[in-house]
């Protein structure tokens, strides 16, 4: 199991681990962002289809963005999805086993994208 949190102290996105039922959790390991995540923001994290770890954020420039956790535990570089979001995302998986991700748009649409991510 994993959780992720934002520190009060810097607003940092960490997350901490679980790898036994039962067993402590790790220390709290930063996830390199490359930029700032909008204050006050959160994330929305899945475990897609393959069972990578998934996460999904509004930046400070209010584009959406994704990283996944890669097989090697590496974070992998930050995918722009695209869309000029005001709100913070919401991800869910669909019947087939493909990732989709709402937010809503600046202009008050719903901003929609769905896997593969180009």
């Amino acid at each position: 199991m994993e959780v992720f949190l934002r520190r009060q102290v810097d607003g940092a996105l960490v997350s901490t681990r679980q790898t036994a039922p039962n067993d402590g959790w790790s220390p709290h390991e930063p996830v390199p962002l490359g930029n700032s995540l909008t204050p006050g923001s959160n994330v929305g994290v899945l475990r897609d289809s393959s069972g990578t770890l998934r996460v999904f954020a509004r930046w400070g420039d209010g584009v959406h963005q994704t990283r996944r956790l890669a097989p090697s535990d590496v974070w992998a570089s930050w995918q722009n999805l695209g869309g000029n979001v005001t709100s913070d995302p919401a991800v869910g998986m669909n019947a087939d086993g493909r990732l989709e991700v709402f937010a809503r748009g600046s202009d008050q649409s719903l901003v929609h994208r769905w896997e593969p991510f180009t």
